[in-house]
């Protein structure tokens, strides 16, 4: 192959003959000194080309080669190619300056032979090394940078020593080559996971950069996917190490320097981040890594997001769920963590779950429609009569101690019948259709169908009503969470996280209680009626697996639980008759509800998170306490057994409001 330049000298005959031997004929005598300094730039880019070639031989040996070189230097494909070869000489030393950019298309940067090499670089040196025999030490200064490939053979008692920045794997991109290209026109592909066997001894100043690509595989092995070196000799460990996460399955002390001697470690730092804090473990040079994805400041379903990827890493691990974790642990920012954390979460679910409490509720609050908003005036045969009613709301709810917004449309028709036992006893039958669409933030949204059953009964004795109803509903929610995770992991793989789609069955089933006192004296057309509901009610949510995000999807559990409420009221009317005969009654209603929880739970793990791991708690959350009120306007007349209200309901809380209008129509038997 062709050669760019070429400095020989041979004792007893011999040189290069037709390209293709070059050397000593073998007579008496010895290769001399050779000094070469060259600062431009020699390129010997054909098949076998060696673009620097410096041989000092003889039967006798050689003398010393001294190269100085700063420029970029080339050699070629193939076959005895090489950038910079040195053959034969005794003591030999290459300087090659920072201006140097050092490469060879079949990746053979430097070879040496039989001498005692020294190499001393402050330039860019890509590719394999092979010193030969002797005692031979490259050394890579602060402002050098040392891209290693498969070997650096610097003999068994050879060493290198790393000042400036070592990275494993990578070729070469050059933007062109003329006689002006620099080192500065050279760049080399990044996060390619590398193997490198260094014959030899390593020492790592305080200067050094060691710039490595990690994947920690659920198997823990060392080289799968990372950057690994392997060196015969012993390690001295120094300087400063930045990982580049190219997967995160599971967390092992990850060997990143093999060594086949001592090792010590005199103070290496590692570049963490926002996630991972990384340290340096002793007995070859290990990566280890300590996880911490829940991080001050974040929500509570934030955190519990983050707890549950710290269990999966140290624990079982996850081999799915590494490029996702992989593309977290290398946010360096923490608000990023937090807002990708977020997206994570499945507070949606638990908000379909305060949706059907509060639909579960309104549903009994209508269970005796008979005695609802009556006075004496405006008596229906004693609660003897049926009903429809058909309602329209909005709750909305703003974030509050870190839960999302809260939005519930309802739209429901309800009807009934009452039918009085004897004088004081009322027995009632309801059902209902609702139709609710839910929404938690901007990242999650459900609709759902429900059904609405409940029995009740009464007895009333005199201005006293007090009465018990058992109600129930049943209903499947649709749910779609917005995930809107994405991003490119360093080795160019795309991580992304769209949507996620769940059907899952909520049921509800309440115990009700109520007392109700109506003031009204004798002939006065107007009362007030006080009254109290106390409320139990029972929420079981069935398992949902998401679809459409295969093992970054969520398994949602099975989840049940009782919450306790209590609403006194104070009720306001009157009844008024036209010259008509024409029966109006205007009432107004208010007073509050309270409640023995201000959140409501679900349970959730990554689908492809190993059972070991358990699942985290996400909840959505309101307020215990809220203020509720009702107006409206009874329309009937003293001739017709039936009325129709026209109705407003509304409540209001610290961080909620609830706006809605209802018709009911009511027909004694």
């Amino acid at each position: 192959g062709a050669i760019g330049i070429l400095a020989q000298s041979l004792g007893g005959g011999g040189g290069l003959v037709d390209q293709v031997f070059r050397g000593s004929a073998g007579g008496d005598g010895s290769g001399g000194a050779i000094a070469l300094t060259a600062d431009g730039n020699v390129v010997a880019d054909a098949a076998g080309g060696v673009a620097i070639l410096a041989q000092s031989e003889g039967r006798n040996g050689g003398g010393r080669v001294t190269l100085g070189l700063d420029g970029v230097i080339k050699g070629g494909s193939g076959t005895g190619a090489a950038a910079i070869a040195v053959t034969g000489g005794s003591e030999n030393r290459v300087d090659l300056g920072s201006n140097g950019f050092v490469f060879a298309l079949n990746n053979v940067a430097i070879t040496g032979s039989s001498g005692n090499d020294r190499i001393v670089s402050k330039a860019g040196v890509v590719g394999n090394i092979d010193l030969g025999g002797g005692r031979n030490r490259l050394t890579n200064a602060a402002s050098g940078t040392l891209v290693t490939h498969e070997t650096l053979d610097l003999g068994r008692d050879g060493l290198l020593t790393n000042a400036g920045l070592l990275v494993p794997g990578g070729d070469v991109v050059q933007s062109g080559l003329g006689a002006s290209a620099s080192r500065s026109d050279f760049t080399t592909t990044r996060n390619v996971p590398q193997t490198t066997t260094l014959v030899g001894s390593l020492l790592m100043t305080p200067t050094s950069r060691f710039q490595i690509d990690v994947s920690y595989r659920a198997s823990g092995a060392a080289g799968d996917g990372s950057d690994l070196i392997r060196t015969t000799g012993s390690v001295t460990f120094d300087g400063l190490v930045a990982p580049t996460l190219l997967s995160l399955e599971r967390l092992f002390p990850l060997t990143i320097i093999e060594s086949g001697g001592a090792a010590v470690d005199r103070g290496a730092t590692v570049l963490d981040t926002a996630t991972i804090d990384y340290s340096i473990a002793i007995g070859s040079i290990e990566l280890a890594a300590t996880p911490d994805f829940s991080l001050p400041g974040m929500t509570g379903n934030q955190g519990a997001v983050g707890d549950h990827i710290n269990a999966i890493l140290t624990g079982d691990g996850s081999a799915a769920l590494g490029p996702l974790f992989a593309l977290i642990g290398n946010m360096t920012d923490a608000g990023e963590v937090a807002a990708t954390l977020d997206r994570l979460t499945t507070e949606g679910y638990a908000a379909n779950r305060v949706a059907t409490l509060f639909s579960g509720l309104g549903f009994a609050a209508g269970i005796g429609d008979c005695e609802r908003r009556k006075s004496r005036e405006f008596d229906l045969a004693r609660g003897e009569c049926w009903w429809l009613e058909t309602q329209g709301d909005r709750f909305e709810q703003d974030p509050f101690d870190g839960y999302r917004s809260l939005g519930i449309r309802s739209n429901s028709m309800i009807g009934g019948v009452e039918r009085a036992i004897d004088d004081n006893w009322t027995a009632g039958f309801a059902l209902g259709y609702e139709s609710l669409d839910v929404t938690s933030g901007d990242s999650f949204s459900s609709d759902a169908d429900r059904g609405h059953l409940g029995v009740s009964i009464f007895r009333r004795t005199g201005p006293l009503v007090l009465g018990a109803a058992l109600t129930g509903s049943f209903g499947q929610f649709e749910s779609t969470r917005y995930v809107g995770v994405s991003g490119t992991l360093p080795d160019g793989n795309a991580v992304s996280l769209v949507s996620a789609e769940s059907t899952q069955t909520i049921t509800q089933a309440n115990l009700g209680l109520r007392a109700a006192y109506t003031l009204q004296n004798p002939g006065s057309q107007v009362y007030a009626r006080p009254s109290i509901d106390l409320d139990a009610s029972y929420i079981y949510a069935s398992q949902a697996d998401e679809s459409g995000e295969a093992a970054f999807g969520m398994e949602v559990g099975s989840t049940s639980e009782w919450v306790l409420s209590m609403s006194p009221t104070v009720e306001v009317g009157g009844t008024f008759r036209s010259d008509a005969g024409a029966l109006v009654h205007p009432f107004l209603r208010g007073g509050f509800t309270l409640f023995d929880t201000d959140r409501l739970e679900i349970d959730s793990a990554f689908i492809g998170a190993p059972e070991s791991a358990g699942r985290f708690q996400n909840a959505s959350g309101f307020d215990r306490l809220l203020g509720r009120v009702n107006a409206g306007l009874d329309i009937g007349s003293e001739n017709s057994s039936s009325r129709v209200e026209l109705g407003y309901y509304g409540v209001f809380s610290e961080h909620s409001t609830l706006h809605g209008l209802g018709v009911n129509w009511t027909m004694r038997f």
